[in-house]
């Protein structure tokens, strides 16, 4: 049995679970992990091998808010990492992310057409990244 992969939201204000659409265009059987970008839902979608796209939901709840704001080469670098998820969007659309299996930093500027890593490389421990927002709502 197929299973379907589906955003399920939760209405703090009205104590209810609803399913948040996800964009018309997506292709039904892509990878695709969410996150948070520029304080909007996003997604990082795999959708064919050679392409990384990177949805934003610019009004949350309202499907007709997607909108796709990167378009990347699917990028293998020599250590057989790619990329994992995003981290953060600038202002100039340049994509601050991490990969895997073997964490790394990276950024792609599609300006350029460029993609750059860090320079912490080959650590003897693994290390995760994680973007760090507030929120008005105290736990």
């Amino acid at each position: 049995m197929a299973s379907e992969r589906k955003i399920v939201g939760f209405d703090l204000a009205n104590d209810i679970f609803k399913q948040i659409e996800l964009p018309e265009e997506l292709i039904t059987k892509c990878t695709w992990k969410i996150g948070t970008l520029r304080g909007c839902l996003s997604l990082f979608v795999y959708s064919g091998g050679n392409q990384v796209d990177v949805w934003l939901m610019k009004e949350y709840g309202v499907r007709e808010s997607w909108s796709k704001v990167v378009v990347a080469p699917f990028f293998q670098d020599p250590h057989g990492t790619v990329f994992s998820k995003p981290l953060i969007l600038s202002e100039n659309g340049r994509l601050l992310f991490v990969t895997a299996p073997r964490p790394k930093l990276g950024v792609y500027d599609p300006n350029e057409n460029s993609l750059h890593y860090s320079q912490f490389i080959n650590l003897e421990y693994p290390y995760e990244a994680d973007v760090c927002v507030e929120s008005l709502i105290s736990p």
